[in-house]
């Protein structure tokens, strides 16, 4: 087999085997290298500790046994509504600005303007959060 193919095959098990949970923590000593092979961080009584997930050793038997019941974890779309809430609170932003230059060009009393812009921050501010929401509850909802 080629030795690429083979590499490849063996990073992708890998993968597969850490994404099912099938993994053991190796914790970072001096004696194993650098600090930066060591992603993960585990809090521990005196603090953190870094460690890195090594995928357990399976032979040819249980490895077959292994993808007969692997199922992958399909990563759900992004939702559009915070994207497109976010949008439209920038623009109800720069609107109130026009707005509001606007009715200080035209004379336009002072109590007006100062509701307008009141209303405008307001509504873009519940924009703003209901977009941020939505994507802390997308995120909760994926994991």
């Amino acid at each position: 087999m080629n030795a690429a193919l083979e590499q490849y095959i063996q990073k992708r098990k890998n993968e597969m085997l850490i994404e099912a949970g099938l993994y053991e923590k190796l914790y970072y000593t001096k004696e194993l290298g650098d600090i930066n092979d060591f992603p993960e961080l585990e809090q521990q009584n005196d603090g953190f500790v870094h460690y890195k997930k090594v995928p357990v050793d399976l032979n040819d038997e249980e490895y077959k046994e292994f993808i007969k019941y692997y199922k992958p974890e399909t990563k759900a779309k992004a939702l559009a509504a915070p994207k497109v809430l976010t949008a439209l609170a920038w623009l109800t932003y720069v609107a109130v600005v026009i707005i509001a230059i606007a009715g200080f060009s035209l004379n336009v009393s002072v109590i007006s303007i100062i509701t307008t812009i009141i209303s405008g921050v307001v509504e873009g501010t519940i924009l703003l959060g209901l977009a941020n929401v939505i994507s802390l509850l997308e995120k909760i909802n994926n994991k």
